[in-house]
Order: C-alpha cells, then structure tokens, then sequence
C-alpha cells in the first residue's frame, strides 16, 4: 500500500518531467534544427544580397554539440564565394559557470574554401558586402575582453583560390590542404596557446607556423618554414603591373624563429635563427626577350633582426654563379636602370616640406644599424655591351669573386660604412669591339685586404696583382 501510495504520489512529477524532457529533446534534436536550416538562408540573404545553402544541421539539446553541414555562399554571378562542409561546436556548460567564461571544447571547420577575385577600379568580389558609408561612431573601448576559453580549434584540409583577371596576365591560383589548430585558446589573462598551421604552395611548396598565441596581451612566438615558395607566382600575384622585369623560374626557402608582443601599444619584434636561400632566379625584361640577371644560389645566413633596437645582424651571404647582363636601352639609360626604377612619386610642396623639417626637429630617431660578418659573390660572370655610337664596346668577365667581412652600416644623419679584409679577383677580363677586335685581354687580376671607412673617405688596398 505504502508502495502504491509512493508511485502515486511521484508519478505527476515524473511524468511532467519526462514530459518536458521530451519536449526539450523533441525541440532541440528536431525543431531547432529545421528552423535553423530555414531561416539562417534567408538571413544571410536579407543581409548581404547573397544566396545562401545549407544541407544540414544536427543539434544535440543534452551534450550542447552543433554541426552545421554543406554550406554554401554564393556571388552575385551564382560562383561559390565561401562554403564549408562542416563547423561543429560543442558548449561546455558546467565549465563557463565554474570558470565564469564561455567555454567551447571544440571548434572545428573541415573543408573551408574561400574565392578572392579582384575586379576593376580596385574593387573585390567582396567590396559590395562593404558598407560604402563611413560610420564615426566613437565609442569607449573597454580593457575588458570578453572571457572565452576554446580547448581545441582547428580547421582542416581548406582552400583559397585568388583569381586576378584584371592584370596584364590573368591569374588563377589556389592554395590547398590549409590546416590549422590552436590548443587551449583563452582570452583570460597571462594564457598562452599552442598554434599549428600548415598550408600547401603551387610548385610542391608547403608553409608550416608552429608556436604560442596569446591576446591577453597579445603575444605570439615559434618557428615559421616555408619551402619551394615559387618566384613566378609571386610576380603574377603581386608585382606584374608594379615593376618593369619579370621572373620567370626560381624558388625561395625562408626559415626563422620570432617573438611578438604588444605591450603596452609598444611594438616588440624579434627575429633570430633566420636563413633564406634562393635558387634559380632569373630576371628578364616584360617580353621576355633577354636575360639580364641570374641568380643561381643565393644564401643569407644566421639573420637576427631586433625592432626596438633597430639591429639587423647577419653571418652571411653567400652567392654562386650569378650572372650579369648590362646594355643600354633605346631610351639611352643602362637597363638596370629601367627594370628596376622605382614608381614616380607625388612632388612635396613647401608645406609638407615644412611640416617634414619641423618633425625631424621635434624626433631624433635612433639610427638603424646593419651589421654583415661575412659577404661573398663567388664566380659571378659579368657581360657589358654599348652599342650607342657605330663602334660598340663589349665587355665580358668570365669569372669575378668579391669578398667583405665585418661590413657595417649605420643609417643616421651622416651615412656611416665601414667593411675590412675585402678581396677581388678576376679571371678572364676582355674588352672587344663590334667587329672582334680585341682591345684589351687580362687573365687575372687580385685586389687583396681591402679596409674601407666612408666616414673618413679612407680606402685601404694592400695588393693588386695580375
């Protein structure tokens, strides 16, 4: 009796329970999700004048974990402007009240894409989701960062393809298998993270960061690689329409390791253990019709660069058969000159002329020093020819080396050079006509222990031979 008494009196609350449980289950495992599945489209449409999809979206109500599946973003010519296969979230409930922090478990993006296209007049496939009016609203910034607490990010197997059909060359490239994790992100104060990110080049190249992130202050340090960072797609990319040469072949290696911080709105850079190495480069003219330079190797060693110092130090550089091709240009000017002249700048009036004097006046900014242990240009052939006047000058190096230690610069008011054990040698020097006429031969030439020093006009040399 007391049994039966017991379920009875138990049996309303536990039925309300269940009841709202499975209303609770019911709202969350299936209305939720269609709702979201419905509505999330047209909000983005309503908003940025953008079709939107999404395939699918799972909700669980009890262990808070979202999935929203097959998303796609379309341009306004129906091209997939961003889509992702799947953003999963999980809430960690019980762990933001004990923390007093928003706390995710996961965050997780696996096959994001992402298409640039830049169009006329420096417009984006972008810029229309771009507000065109400037909004002044002055707001007080707050200190405070909101506390958020992620214990893994990551993004998976991405893409970004960059379409350029505006330039002289058009351009289409896409940079694939982007990966990225962060472990035990947090806004909370003195919290630092474990960064990852990879991604793959064109050409077989691959970038790879690994290091520490924090924002609270902002801080980052690690090691960043990249390897077979091709030339070619960096002229299409950046410099075709800016520059008068063009690089046809080679690949840069970069390696270093950096500390970054943010310290009270002071700048602090580090870098050290930096190398860079060059291979294969070759400049030619827009038309490709003549090498003038190539750069088979190129090494710069054990680079350390300090920002508030203003310190770049480095053991060595080092290249190996370069090749130089000089001539003048119908315009009368060497081709150097015209492959490597700088963009026309806007002429200064005398008030900003003024306004110049009177901050160099107010600053006195410290000199930047440059400090080379060791430079090295190693069988280098050197080609000359001017063809300006009826009997053309022609003049070839077969084999040149040049050396320098202990090269410093300083950048201050009054420009300071200094370099010491300097060395020549020259294999192979003939100066010819037009008409094979061999005007001058020298086998050899050495210039040994060369001591220089701009500040006080003095060339030390002691020895030349031939």
């Amino acid at each position: 009796m007391d049994t039966e008494l017991l379920i009875e009196k138990f049996r309303k609350p536990v039925l309300i329970f269940a009841g709202l449980v499975l209303v609770y289950a019911l709202a969350g495992f299936v209305l939720l999700p269609k709702f979201m599945q419905s509505k999330l489209p047209e909000f983005i449409e309503s908003e940025t004048g953008r079709k939107a999809s999404i395939e699918h979206i799972e909700f669980n109500p009890f262990s808070l974990e979202l999935s929203l599946q097959g998303f796609v973003m379309q341009e306004q010519d129906l091209q997939t402007f961003v889509s992702f296969n799947e953003l999963f979230t999980n809430l960690q409930v019980w762990s933001s009240l004990w923390n007093l922090a928003l706390v995710l478990d996961e965050l997780r993006l696996s096959g994001p894409y992402v298409r640039l296209e830049m169009l006329k007049d420096d417009r984006y496939n972008f810029s229309d989701l771009l507000s065109e009016e400037e909004q002044e609203e002055e707001t007080e910034e707050s200190s405070d960062i909101f506390p958020v607490i992620i214990h893994k990010i990551k993004l998976e197997l991405g893409e970004f393809a960059t379409i350029n059909s505006v330039s002289t060359e058009p351009v289409k490239k896409v940079i694939s298998n982007i990966n990225f994790n962060l472990d035990n992100f947090s806004t909370l104060p003195d919290t630092d993270a474990d960064l990852g990110f990879s991604l793959a080049l064109n050409g077989n190249g691959r970038l790879v960061w690994h290091g520490g992130f924090g924002v609270n202050p902002l801080f980052s340090k690690g090691e960043v690689t990249i390897e077979g960072l091709q030339f070619a797609d960096v002229w299409k990319l950046f410099l075709q329409d800016s520059v008068q040469y063009k690089w046809l072949e080679g690949s840069q290696s970069i390696a270093f390791s950096y500390e970054l911080s943010y310290p009270e709105e002071t700048l602090i850079f580090n870098l050290t253990k930096g190398r860079l190495v060059t291979k294969d480069l070759k400049f030619t003219s827009k038309e490709e019709t003549k090498e003038f330079l190539k750069i088979p190797y190129l090494l710069v060693d054990g680079i350390s660069f300090d920002l508030i110092k203003q310190t770049l130090d480095i053991e060595k550089i080092e290249s190996t058969d370069a090749g130089f091709d000089f001539w003048y240009e119908p315009s009368g000017q060497l081709n150097y000159q015209t492959f490597f002249a700088g963009q026309e700048t806007e002429i200064e009036t005398e008030e900003t002329n003024i306004e110049k004097q009177e901050s160099e006046q107010t600053q006195e900014p410290q000199p930047w020093n440059i400090n080379i242990l060791d430079m090295a240009v190693k069988t280098a052939s050197v080609n000359y020819s001017d063809t300006r006047k009826e009997q053309a000058v022609i003049l070839d190096i077969a084999a040149l080396d040049i050396g320098l230690k202990n090269y410093q610069l300083t950048l201050d008011k009054l420009l300071q050079i200094t370099a010491n054990q300097g060395h020549l040698n020259l294999r192979e020097l003939a100066l010819s006509s037009n008409d094979s006429v061999e005007l001058i031969k020298v086998p050899t030439l050495d210039v040994s222990e060369v001591d220089f020093n701009l500040q006080d006009r003095n060339v030390n040399i002691k020895s030349i031979t031939s």
